[in-house]
């Protein structure tokens, strides 16, 4: 008896403490730096998501075994969810460049005719055929997937892999925009794909029918909203957080080059990304070019506006600007190699 009440008075200790320590960085608006919350929310957003809903959702048109999900099929965009006015044949007599990534290759906000996959298209003529594979909120990780098994069946002379910054937090995580999605752990240098095939939405609620599925999710719905959580989980997340971007996020797109159809060229959009993260790709030999620092001077050069919608992505003009910035980089190329 003693025991148990001790366990009891145990228990009812930590709890008012923890509601103390609550109140009291509430009261000071404390332990809520912005890289908290969206580290604790990025790496507990499932059982949140899940616990909320009250009734099983609807099978996802979009929803992709493989890669987690594609786009949603509307005006602009092809059965098969890529950004094309019409599905692509597998092969074509013209030269053929890949564009894959996520929503700033895919344009979000903007017409077909305004991104820049498609200004790229403008700037290098008929001889060539640019096609637009980005998908929005893809990480590095499912970018990889299309590279590695998508692209080969439409046979590209050239692939240009776009992305930005937050693209490699994306890729720690097995849950994303609401839906289950694949990736990469490392393991002694060496990568495995986990979480394929991709489960749907409908199914993970399905299988998480029970009491105990019920609790846990209710615990981690509730500590995902707490701040004495976040500021202890700051640490570890910030640890795992630097693993993916310094670590698997260099090992994932070497990985990706090695297996692609087609030589990579990897173009970093947006975002502060890590000082060792150049070096890494540069010593696995990998062609890599910033947009970020040289794009106000491109966009000077020729009277564009880097103008960027509400939610920071790139309004028409800045995607003329970085499909200026691409095309010099690729006559550059050219010129080089002709030079040989």
């Amino acid at each position: 008896m003693k025991t148990s009440k001790k366990i009891l008075f145990g228990c009812l200790s930590a709890a008012l403490g923890a509601a103390i320590s609550e109140g009291f960085l509430a009261l000071f608006a404390l332990a809520y730096p912005i890289d908290t919350v969206f580290l604790v929310h990025r790496f507990s957003a499932e059982a949140p998501y899940f616990f909320s809903l009250t009734e099983a959702p609807p099978e996802d048109k979009n929803q992709d075994p493989l890669l987690g999900w594609r786009n949603k099929v509307e005006s602009g965009v092809t059965e098969n969810g890529w950004r094309q006015q019409r599905e692509p044949a597998l092969r074509s007599s013209k030269r053929r460049i890949a564009f894959v990534g996520d929503s700033f290759v895919f344009g979000v906000g903007v017409a077909n005719e305004e991104t820049l996959p498609h200004f790229l298209q403008e700037k290098l003529g008929t001889e060539y055929e640019v096609l637009n594979f980005g998908v929005q909120g893809f990480g590095i990780d499912q970018a990889a997937l299309v590279t590695t098994h998508i692209l080969p069946a439409y046979h590209p002379e050239r692939i240009v892999f776009g992305f930005i910054a937050d693209d490699l937090d994306r890729s720690c995580t097995d849950f994303s925009f609401q839906f289950r999605k694949p990736y990469f752990k490392q393991r002694g240098g060496e990568l495995s794909l986990e979480g394929i095939p991709a489960k749907s939405r409908r199914a993970v609620f399905l299988e998480n029918q029970n009491f105990f599925a019920w609790v846990t999710g209710g615990l981690k719905t509730l500590l995902s909203h707490s701040r004495v959580y976040a500021l202890g989980a700051q640490l570890p997340l910030s640890f795992q957080r630097q693993h993916c971007r310094e670590k698997l996020g260099p090992a994932i797109l070497a990985q990706a080059v090695a297996y692609a159809p087609a030589p990579v060229l990897l173009l970093h959009l947006d975002g502060k990304l890590p000082s060792s993260f150049e070096p890494a790709l540069r010593a696995r030999n990998l062609d890599f070019i910033s947009a970020v620092d040289a794009l106000p001077n491109v966009a000077a050069e020729r009277s564009l506006s880097l103008d960027r919608q509400p939610d920071g992505h790139p309004k028409a003009e800045m995607n003329r600007a970085y499909a200026q910035f691409l095309y010099d980089h690729l006559l550059k190329e050219k010129r080089t190699a002709s030079r040989k």
